[in-house]
């Protein structure tokens, strides 16, 4: 929601706006009305100024993901299916995934709940000053506040290491308490930590990383039994995948609900200026078996594997990648505390 208060065409962000605004306002029932409110009064900037006429434009798009508080999980089945070939898919018990990567969206609501002094740094300034990061910090400490970029709330989070990662599950595991002291007990145990691989998903964990295991189960086991067998790539195929492209505004060119056999990967989804970029969650090409997306490309994904007793496991490949590393036989590592905008969970 912006103004214009002069006519001269330059239009403002507005503040102290309420009602149908932000990510994942949805179509009421027979139409598309919605109102939104702008308390004038308590809007920086304007209290004090009168105007004689003030144009106000609404910009709304229709290519976001459901809204935070409300991304779907979808549940893996079939438990105590045989593993891959690769030693990895074997799952004694049902479970659920997040359907979509972690979105630059939500990761605004959990910064907005607990970092208003930025705790353990689970904000860093490259989510703002890179044009594929997704954030901006706003104020000051110990009342910062956070927003997503233009057309940036339904991409996956990035430069995120993989104690963000776990906060985030801490946070979601204590019903995203808005204390910060919490992000450090739940799912895992951290202890202020940032760097090591001496963390496990505590007992009761309603939150957590996928295990190795439950992250290869649910990217590429074909799914109906217990054996079943494997796909090569998480778009149910053998075949590598293709690349899509991207709109002016990042969605990728498969749409939403494809079920095509390609990624975002290979620096082919240009937009935003930019040589390659993360693109809209489930934009990108068909789904698992099991209906998670971009489990190829995108993103790489933080798991809770352990990789020569000082790395964390990364699967899927990224938007810089090509389809060759969203194998089932690709997995990479990264120091646990490493941060990058190929990088996400």
């Amino acid at each position: 929601l912006e103004a214009d208060p002069d006519g001269s065409g330059a239009y403002l962000r507005l503040t102290a706006v309420s009602g149908a605004v932000g990510e994942g306002v949805t179509s009421s029932p027979g139409g598309l009305v919605k109102t939104a409110v702008w308390d004038v009064g308590a809007s920086a900037g304007w209290a004090k100024v009168l105007y004689p006429s003030v144009r106000i434009r609404v910009t709304a798009t229709t290519d976001s993901v459901p809204p935070p508080s409300g991304t779907p999980f979808v549940t893996v089945g079939d438990a105590g299916n045989e593993a891959d070939t690769t030693t990895y898919g074997a799952v004694g018990y049902t479970f659920q995934i997040q359907k979509f990567e972690f979105t630059n969206g939500e990761y605004v609501e959990f910064l907005n709940a607990v970092g208003g002094s930025n705790p353990k740094g689970i904000y860093v300034a490259s989510m703002g000053s890179d044009v594929r990061g997704g954030i901006t910090q706003l104020g000051a400490s110990p009342n910062f506040t956070y927003e997503v970029k233009a057309n940036m709330g339904d991409k996956p989070v990035n430069y995120v290491s993989w104690f963000e990662a776990a906060r985030v599950a801490n946070w979601l595991h204590n019903g995203r308490s808005t204390d910060p002291a919490l992000l450090e007990a739940g799912a895992y145990t951290l202890n202020n930590a940032r760097t090591g691989v001496g963390f496990t998903k505590n007992a009761g964990a309603t939150y957590w990383l996928p295990s190795e295991d439950e992250w290869y189960k649910a990217a590429y086991y074909k799914g109906g039994g217990v054996s079943a067998g494997y796909w090569t790539y998480p778009t149910k195929s053998d075949t590598e995948p293709t690349y899509v492209t991207a709109s002016a505004t990042g969605v990728g060119s498969a749409g939403l609900g494809s079920t095509a056999n390609s990624i975002n990967g290979n620096i082919a989804a240009d937009w935003n200026s930019q040589d390659g970029n993360v693109t809209t969650v489930g934009s990108n090409g068909g789904p698992s078996a099991y209906g998670t997306y971009d489990m190829g490309g995108n993103v790489w994904e933080w798991d809770d594997g352990v990789v020569s007793g000082s790395n964390r496991v990364s699967r899927g490949g990224g938007w810089v990648n090509d389809a060759g590393n969203a194998r089932s036989g690709v997995r990479d590592n990264d120091d646990p505390g490493n941060r990058f905008n190929r990088l996400g969970f």
